[in-house]
């Protein structure tokens, strides 16, 4: 594609008219600088807001512990049968990402707002790695540019943001690994090998969906260089993965037992596609990851989620109809790429919304690339494509805006926390989701155990049933009644002792009132 000669996406030009003169340098900066201002408005609303989850709690139990007491155990989590010594180790999860929580948590507060601003600080690298990946395949301004806004203000991805889970760093690394091969793949070959493998590496130990990245590098290295590929640049490549196994496996030695059981447990849930039909597979991955990320579930306001989905859609279908973009090789491979990640998230790993973040960056790519070239090559859809994107962006980042003010958690969720810190013993045990280690502090007494107790023998000094285990005892209502009758019998020897409108809070029934 040729470049623009009237600056991103023609604005240069319509300026000057208008009698504002600014470079398209100038240009570019100034929507470099509102997206940026946007995305950090919206994730860090999102982050203040939403009400915290399980597994951020799990997460940061882990860090916290490292980074307080010296060793990676996950207190909040009782060390049963499939997470044995979870306390003293935590092998369940890839490390990378609980290390950087760590290294955060020495430096910045362990507050939920904080905890999720490393995840928005991640999630600024991956839009820089984004940016230079695109400058890289693409050598033209105005697309990455583009594209690089429109994830910025993308639901999914700020949502993403403003969640303490490894996602988001995950797919950074990836990004960032896709991004250095392309920079430096011609005037140093090994090390843009080297380099990309390290990201690549880094990814796949924050999260497993790293392997995702790790097959789209595959994909740059065979169509760029498959002719160069020799011994050395293999073992150059197999090195930062040898160098990141060696220190894990350090880890992994004190306690191979523990790590092989805990990895048991969480990798065989549900982690794999449950089907060999193809047919399936794809609808599977379209039914149940797609529609319910863009609103076609839930209903309501959620369907204008649908039209993030619409425009990623008519981006993909515009490339494809267009025969000069078509034939492109770099679009091609953009094609390949998104084929690739479509295919890596249909059978590995769960249908979870978040996955989403690995594959969004090639769907926002083909409809920057869409949208540029019919701004340049039909001035008279401008009056059409300007506003619709920014209907795009409204609607996306609005979107962020309701969903946390339907969420403002913290009045309900203090007072309720001030009532259990005031009822505990100092050795007493609290039975309550991990989601509420940040307001209590990071309470050792606090133990995620859905099951209060009957698992080990153990009657709660306080239970607490919030929005999440209401939601978890409502499906178990429908899936497994012997234990909501498991529940309702040990509840029957408790009071309940305080309620609002999200928490119920329970103090054994021959205990004293509460104070």
């Amino acid at each position: 594609m040729q470049k623009s000669t009237t600056g991103p996406l023609g604005i240069h030009t319509t300026l000057h008219k208008a009698g504002v003169r600014l470079s398209a340098r100038q240009i570019r900066w100034c929507c470099v600088i509102l997206c940026l201002l946007i995305f950090l408005t919206a994730s860090l609303t999102a982050a203040r807001n939403r009400l915290p989850w399980s597994d951020e709690g799990w997460f940061s139990s882990a860090a916290h512990t490292l980074a307080t007491q010296g060793f990676m155990g996950t207190p909040v989590l009782d060390s049963r049968l499939e997470l044995p010594r979870i306390q003293q180790r935590t092998f369940w999860v890839m490390p990378l990402f609980l290390l950087g929580q760590a290294a955060w948590y020495k430096v910045f507060p362990d507050t939920i707002l904080s905890t999720r601003a490393f995840t928005i600080v991640s999630a600024l690298g991956a839009l820089l790695a984004f940016y230079f990946f695109l400058t890289g395949l693409l050598r033209e301004k105005n697309v990455p540019l583009l594209a690089a806004c429109l994830l910025s203000v993308s639901f999914i991805f700020i949502d993403n943001a403003g969640f303490a889970r490894p996602d988001v760093l995950c797919g950074a690394f990836g990004l960032a690994g896709l991004a250095v091969f392309l920079a430096l793949r011609e005037s140093r070959w090994l090390l843009s090998l080297f380099l990309a493998n390290t990201f690549i590496a880094a990814s796949g130990f924050t999260h497993p969906n790293g392997l995702f990245h790790f097959f789209g590098l595959a994909v740059l290295v065979l169509w760029f260089d498959r002719r160069r590929l020799n011994v050395p640049a293999l073992a150059m490549a197999a090195l930062p993965y040898l160098l990141f196994a060696l220190g894990w496996g350090l880890y992994i030695a004190q306690d191979v037992n523990a790590f092989t059981l805990q990895m048991k447990s969480n990798g065989t849930n549900d982690r794999w596609t449950s089907t060999l039909n193809p047919f399936l597979i794809v609808w599977n991955e379209i039914s149940q990851r797609y529609f319910v990320a863009f609103g076609l579930v839930t209903g309501g306001f959620g369907y204008l989620k649908a039209l993030a989905l619409g425009a990623y859609i008519s981006g993909v279908a515009g490339c494809l109809a267009d025969s000069s973009l078509r034939r492109r090789p770099e679009v091609r491979l953009l094609f390949i790429l998104l084929a690739v990640y479509f295919a890596g998230m249909s059978v590995f790993n769960q249908k979870l919304s978040y996955y989403l973040v690995h594959i969004l960056p090639f769907y926002i790519a083909l409809l920057a690339l869409w949208i540029v070239a019919l701004w340049i090559r039909r001035p008279g859809l401008r009056f059409v494509i300007a506003p619709a994107l920014l209907l795009l962006c409204s609607v996306e980042t609005t979107g962020i805006f309701l969903k946390a003010r339907a969420q403002q958690y913290m009045l309900e969720q203090s007072p309720a926390m001030q009532f259990v810190e005031a009822n505990t013993p100092k050795a007493g045990f609290i039975a309550g989701s991990a989601s509420l280690l940040y307001e209590l502090h990071f309470d050792p007494r606090l133990h995620d155990d859905p099951y209060l107790g009957l698992r080990k023998g153990i009657f709660p000094d306080v239970v607490i049933i919030d929005p999440l285990y209401k939601d978890l005892y409502q499906e178990w209502s429908a899936g497994y009644p012997s234990r909501i009758k498991d529940i309702r019998q040990r509840l029957s020897l408790y009071r309940l002792a305080f309620h609002n409108n999200d928490y119920e809070i329970y103090l054994p029934a021959f205990q004293k009132p509460p104070v």
